[in-house]
């Protein structure tokens, strides 16, 4: 198992997480939904992480709450969190892998299945979609983002960064800090060119050297183009897209898809 994204959720806890930073996790969620809070909403947080932004749904109220994570020192952040809060009786926060039959997971279908950058890294993003809507409750919510796939060559293509991925997690720890400080010189020299700030603003709570060793360690990791998801989603899967916010960058595009009553 690589265990690179639990090591940068650890690092991320032991020295970012803040009151703002949940805050900043809480808009988020509540922004896309465009809701108050989560009062009346069981929800799944498939590939929990930090735990932050499960922590962030259950101080708006998502009852109960479970979160998963196939990495295991992902599942202990995410047990800190759950101690800060005061060890709540409907938080449950198991290891798992979305690829498994969801049977496995002994968790009941959900009114909300919140699954944000983390499906595209399973090795199998489609399997991981059909399984996710499995767990959404009839007339249930689907919140997920996939890396955005982009054409061309260079730094701005999906190709580019799906072999600098792949080499970068092939690497020793030494080696991957070389380029880290490498990638994190040359944005920054990039944007100060541009007169901007070095570093730039992060979005949703998260801090910009965590985010760039993510980005950087994210293997296996897929890409798909917005309207492949759509069409997957509302084909396969029969699902209603209810709402989307999408780039044509290297990004996530997020989507908000609603489960049939009738499934």
């Amino acid at each position: 198992m690589n265990h690179h994204f639990g090591k940068v959720w650890k690092s991320y806890l032991d020295q970012h997480f803040s009151a703002e930073r949940v805050e900043d996790a809480r808009n988020s969620i509540l922004g896309f939904l465009d809701r108050q809070d989560l009062n009346g909403l069981s929800m799944i947080d498939i590939g929990c992480g930090s735990g932050l932004f499960s922590y962030a749904a259950f101080e708006s109220g998502a009852c109960p709450l479970f979160s998963v994570d196939y990495d295991g020192l992902a599942v202990d952040c995410a047990k800190r969190l759950w101690e800060h809060a005061g060890k709540p009786q409907d938080w449950n926060i198991q290891q798992g892998s979305i690829l498994n039959d969801p049977k496995a997971l002994n968790i009941p279908r959900s009114d909300l299945v919140y699954a944000w950058g983390t499906l595209q890294h399973t090795g199998d993003m489609w399997k991981a979609f059909r399984h996710s809507a499995e767990m959404i409750k009839p007339g249930g919510l689907f919140y997920v983002a996939v890396y955005n796939e982009v054409s061309g060559v260079g730094l701005r293509s999906s190709k580019f960064w799906i072999e600098v991925k792949r080499i970068y997690s092939r690497l020793p720890t030494l080696f991957q800090e070389i380029v880290f400080w490498l990638f994190k010189a040359g944005f920054s020299i990039v944007r100060l060119l541009r007169f901007q700030k070095p570093v730039k603003a992060m979005r949703r709570g998260m801090d910009h050297d965590v985010n760039l060793r993510a980005w950087l360690g994210a293997w296996p990791c897929e890409f798909a183009k917005a309207d492949k998801v759509i069409r997957f989603c509302e084909g396969e899967l029969r699902l209603k897209v209810i709402r989307t916010h999408l780039t044509d960058r290297l990004a996530n595009n997020e989507f908000l898809f609603q489960k049939p009553f009738d499934l």
